[in-house]
């Protein structure tokens, strides 16, 4: 008989036949079943092999008493082969304590042994998991001696851009220079009183691959950096504090990064490059990919935050880490994280010996508020009789009345159109104050749509509206909620070239010259009597139409022409 057969081929290939695992019922397996799993295995390791097939023994002996004899319709080799390793009491085929830190960086599972089993079947079995799921992939290979095949596809990352909105952006791997890791100074919120510490992704211009070309390719570096979710307008303390709030690896350019932190916030950036070798660089690169794309997990801002979850992730993949003094500690804050791994060999912490140097080289960027700083005291040199004394005083002024004291100080202006230092500084203050005043909409404008969103998407609301106002409309304000509270679309591997991923993108329209005068007209044309929110909305846009304008017709000013 072909199944007396098969015990006999098992027994002889060196495993005895053993209980199950204790209540794991056993589903039964058919010789053909195992004649084609086993057909696929063949380029598996002897040890291996003999453990998976120790483990379909007593399957098959239960087949033995059925009368199947085809592969049958349903059979599924992967899912097969991860039904043996699931029950395995075997430790070759169970899940160890490096594996399980990778399951953390990846997902939350009840049973680290069935993740195995899922993973390792896939592993050996689909062509195509290697490259989509490369964290559990080098597990395999330096666990088992596996070989992993070379992927050369590109990488596809959910990049959240200020301007863009949130745009698929596809890497090709030979284009990543160096990975970084970078610090922002402390804030003054209470969220970011301790620093903020995430990868920094310097990749080259296509074509390009010179260090100098790469280095200064700031506009086409990303940042990766634990994050979390806050689907709401304003952050609840409370779930903060808890660990209600999501976390995901999220991807942003490193220029709204840097505008964030140096010019929004006067926050100092510090950036080390990890010490890797190229191999070790696309292998990490690929494996943050598929952590980007799969992580979700809970985000305390003092117990697991950026500075625990980034410390988990190069713990399970930095080669190195775990040799080192810092591996044995839990940094619970960034600055003392980025602190402890400036004085390992995991990073090139001699960089920062000199912040002249380093500012000159790209690994450090100072805060921005020396500039405006600067360029206050020049203006405040320059006008006969300023009405303001420092940065905060200035932009709490009206953008109108700020243009109608340069007019009206007559030396002023004329200075202005004969010493284009003092434009500048006039100009970048007027800067400011449009970032300023960008945030303050998106804050206001948020709140509101918290509220009332559903309100300002009926057909009543949007009635005065012309068809392309209400486009616009949609485009570039209602649509911000949706950047806000929607989920991060999490997936199972990395997409392949052929996905289609998600996206929401901002229309080139939202950064036209006119839109904040655009979208001022159309609110107070929606106009909603009674709401004092809605007012403050319609005020802010105006500010900003102003404070445009201010900055175009300063822009304007040739040499010894009067501001009219």
């Amino acid at each position: 008989m072909r199944w007396l057969s098969a015990l006999l081929l098992l027994l002889l290939g060196g495993c005895a036949f053993r209980d199950p695992a204790p209540d794991a019922p056993l589903h039964s397996l058919s010789l053909r079943q195992w004649e084609t799993l086993a057909t696929t295995l063949q380029q598996v390791p002897d040890p291996l092999q003999r453990a998976i097939r120790e483990e379909a023994l007593p399957r098959l002996a239960i087949s033995a008493r059925s009368t199947q004899t085809d592969v049958g319709s349903e059979y599924n080799a992967t899912e097969t082969l991860s039904d043996l390793i699931q029950q395995s009491r075997t430790p070759l085929l169970s899940a160890d304590e490096e594996f399980r830190r990778r399951l953390a960086l990846l997902e939350a599972s009840p049973s680290p042994q069935h993740a195995f089993a899922d993973a390792l079947a896939g592993f050996l079995l689909e062509p195509d998991y290697p490259c989509r799921h490369p964290v559990y992939s080098a597990y395999f290979q330096a666990r088992y001696g596996l070989p992993v095949p070379r992927c050369t596809e590109p990488l596809p990352f959910l990049v959240v851009s200020r301007t863009e909105g949130l745009v698929p952006f596809w890497l090709a791997p030979e284009r990543l220079y160096a990975i970084h890791l970078l610090f922002a100074g402390e804030g003054s919120a209470m969220a970011s009183r301790f620093g903020h510490v995430a990868l920094r992704l310097v990749i080259c211009p296509e074509g390009e691959t010179s260090p100098e070309a790469c280095e200064s390719n700031l506009y086409g570096h990303l940042v990766l950096g634990y994050m979390a979710h806050i689907d709401e307008f304003e952050l609840n303390s409370v779930k903060a504090l808890s660990g209600a709030y999501r976390a995901h690896l999220f991807a942003f350019p490193f220029m709204d990064v840097y505008r964030g932190y140096a010019i929004d916030e006067f926050r100092e950036l510090y950036s080390l490059p990890l010490t890797l070798s190229g191999a070790q660089l696309q292998t990490l690169l690929r494996q943050l990919d598929e952590i980007h794309w799969r992580f979700e997990g809970d985000y305390s801002f003092f117990s697991r935050n950026c500075a625990t979850l980034l410390q988990m992730t190069l713990r399970a993949l930095l080669p190195g880490y775990t040799e080192q003094p810092i591996s044995d500690d839990a940094y619970l804050r960034p600055d003392t994280f980025f602190e402890a791994m400036r004085e390992t060999s995991l990073v090139e912490g001699e960089r920062l010996a000199s912040l002249a140097q380093a500012e000159e080289g790209g690994y450090y960027f100072s805060s921005t508020e020396g500039y405006y700083e600067a360029a206050l005291k020049a203006v405040l040199a320059g006008m006969t009789s300023p009405a303001f004394d420092d940065i905060d005083t200035y932009l709490a002024r009206p953008p109108e009345v700020r243009f109608e004291t340069i007019v009206g100080d007559r030396r002023y202006r004329e200075r202005l159109g004969r010493e284009p230092h003092l434009l500048e500084a006039q100009i970048l203050l007027e800067e400011l104050a449009l970032l300023r005043g960008e945030r303050r909409l998106q804050a206001l404008g948020s709140r509101y749509l918290n509220d009332y969103g559903d309100q300002l998407q009926s057909a009543e609301t949007l009635e005065p509206l012309a068809g392309d106002d209400r486009a616009f409309f949609r485009a570039c304000f209602l649509q911000s909620v949706r950047l806000v509270t929607a989920a991060f679309p999490t997936r199972r591997a990395i997409p392949d070239p052929q996905s289609t991923l998600p996206s929401l993108p901002r229309p080139a329209l939202c950064r036209e010259e006119g839109a904040p005068a655009r979208l001022n007209a159309i609110l107070t044309a929606i106009n909603r009597p009674g709401s004092d929110q809605w007012q403050q909305l319609i005020y802010t846009t105006r500010l900003l139409d102003e404070t445009t304008g201010n900055i175009l017709k300063l822009q304007e000013i040739p040499y010894d022409t009067p501001i009219r």
